[in-house]
């Protein structure tokens, strides 16, 4: 992860708020990973643990996730 100045700047509130800090701990362990789901134009990451499988999981569950709407 590399940022300059401007973007850590940007990045201090979230640097100081538990869950994120949780979230950014989560994403380092070496048994986490994300999967990516596309629904409804938007995308759906969810950091999950590598023996989830895809079908267990839908938005809104109690994972850990980001989501990116796509803009036309």
């Amino acid at each position: 992860f590399f940022a300059d100045k401007e973007q850590v700047e940007q990045l201090f509130p979230f640097l100081l708020d538990k869950e994120w800090n949780e979230f950014y701990e989560l994403c380092l362990r070496k048994d986490m990973k994300f999967i990516e789901e596309k629904i409804e134009n938007k995308y759906f990451y969810f950091l999950v643990t590598e023996e989830t499988n895809p079908e267990e999981f839908k938005p809104g569950m109690d994972y850990l996730d980001l989501v990116i709407e796509l803009k036309d």
